[in-house]
């Protein structure tokens, strides 16, 4: 599979239909609204590194990471209430699949946590 399907495919790791179906059973923080910012967010990142090369840096496409997670430190400062922990376990283990696709080595580059918290908040 070449990169940019690697990418592609860790969409299929997204929450956010599921999210909705929760909205349909009375989660309201899970509105449409709310999970088409987070997603755009997801969305973003992907293209961006799927703009890159597979030789591409490791600082480049960190780059792409660091931006993503302060849009979601951004929404989390003014949502506080939709990124709490189970959301915030599902965009770690997201953004470490995404970083594998991208070729990244997580552990390595994480010490052993996950790329998030590098520059999280939540």
């Amino acid at each position: 599979m070449s990169y940019v399907e690697n990418l592609e495919n860790s969409k299929s790791e997204y929450p956010f239909e599921f999210w909705l179906s929760l909205h349909n059973k009375g989660l309201s923080k899970y509105s449409a609204d709310n999970c088409s910012e987070v997603k755009r967010i997801f969305d973003n990142l992907i293209e961006q590194l799927q703009h890159l090369t597979p030789d591409s840096s490791d600082a480049v496409k960190l780059e792409e990471f660091r931006k993503a997670v302060l849009q979601l430190n951004n929404v989390r400062q003014h949502k506080p209430y939709l990124i709490e922990t189970m959301e915030r376990e599902e965009f770690c283990e997201l953004i470490d699949i995404i970083g594998s696709a991208a070729g990244l080595n997580v552990d390595e580059i994480s010490n052993g946590q996950d790329l998030a918290s590098l520059w999280r908040t939540w």
